[in-house]
């Protein structure tokens, strides 16, 4: 399956726009154009590792302090694959005993 339409997000949200760019196979924009605000951020990792540290504290500390979010009804983790440190099923696992133990998943792949 291939991300062709976008319907949570305004056509001018950087998330659309990086979305369409990934796609196309161009690297995604992280600067908002001036007066907008900011909805995406590329975040550079050397590891999987560091990468999967990072999003565990996005995603309990602090993008929830930040924007005061419910980190289970109002973030969601997207990933290009299933197997891995940052794939889907460990992203889960992680997510899961973290953020709401004994329930359910909270990441998704691409495409899911």
């Amino acid at each position: 399956m291939k991300l062709t339409e976008i319907f949570r997000q305004a056509e001018e949200s950087l998330i659309v726009v990086n979305a369409h760019r990934i796609n196309r196979g161009e690297f995604p924009r992280s600067r908002a154009e001036h007066g907008k605000r900011q909805d995406f951020y590329f975040l550079e990792k050397n590891t999987p590792e560091e990468a999967l540290d990072l999003i565990k504290d996005l995603c309990t500390r602090r993008l929830p302090k930040a924007f005061k979010l419910d980190p289970l009804d109002d973030i969601q983790v997207m990933t290009p694959m299933h197997k891995g440190t940052v794939g889907v099923a460990n992203l889960n696992a992680e997510l899961q005993s973290l953020l709401n133990p004994g329930g359910q998943a909270v990441a998704r792949g691409i495409g899911n």
